[in-house]
């Protein structure tokens, strides 16, 4: 799986649709594969690296530092 960032590709593809009449699924595809890919942490990811701390015997301080982040994230989406 690739991470591309969506709002890019909407200008990508708007721009492109104002220089053809149709856009065609191939004409998307091609697009979409060319979008560069962007550096992100998948959500499921934190929280199994959460679970297997707490069973693993991290150290309490590095559960804590999953935990922020979680909610730091969580408390973002929240305020979309």
């Amino acid at each position: 799986m690739r991470l591309i960032d969506a709002d890019a590709l909407v200008s990508v593809v708007e721009t492109a649709r104002k220089k053809a009449r149709t856009l065609t699924g191939m004409d998307f595809v091609m697009v979409t594969e060319n979008q560069h890919t962007i550096d992100a942490i998948p959500v499921e990811w934190l929280k199994s690296k959460r679970k297997e701390a707490l069973h693993e015997g991290m150290r309490p301080d590095e559960v804590e530092a999953v935990e922020m982040v979680l909610w730091m994230w969580q408390k973002e989406q929240e305020a979309r």
